[in-house]
């Protein structure tokens, strides 16, 4: 799933080339835990596709819950990703989900 989002888009795009694809989940913030030299995650949806028809996905719906407005540009982010990834043959249910007391969080099974 990682091989079909495209980040220098996302960034291009939605953030206006304001920042830069960050190193995965890398941060310098994180002190002796920072890898510098670890690489960009890769864009390659033909790699995606290529992947995906080796297992055994048989084209379920794939929950992806967000509640669209917790980060800056949540929504359109998540949306972006749910299209990069039903581009390459994922069957995504993109789903808004609300995040409060009443409610099951958006990483519940529920």
């Amino acid at each position: 799933m990682t091989l079909a989002i495209d980040r220098q888009t996302i960034i291009n795009s939605i953030w206006r080339k304001r920042m830069s694809v960050p190193l995965s989940h890398q941060s310098p913030a994180y002190g002796a835990l920072y890898h510098p030299d670890c690489p960009i995650p890769q864009y390659n949806p033909q790699g995606a596709k290529r992947l995906l028809a080796e297992t055994s996905y048989n084209g379920a719906a794939i929950p992806f819950k967000t509640v669209g407005n917790y980060y800056t540009a949540e929504l359109i982010e998540t949306q972006a990703i749910a299209a990069m990834w039903r581009a390459v043959g994922l069957n995504v249910d993109f789903q808004m989900k609300e995040n409060g007391p009443k409610s099951a969080p958006v990483w519940s099974a529920v």
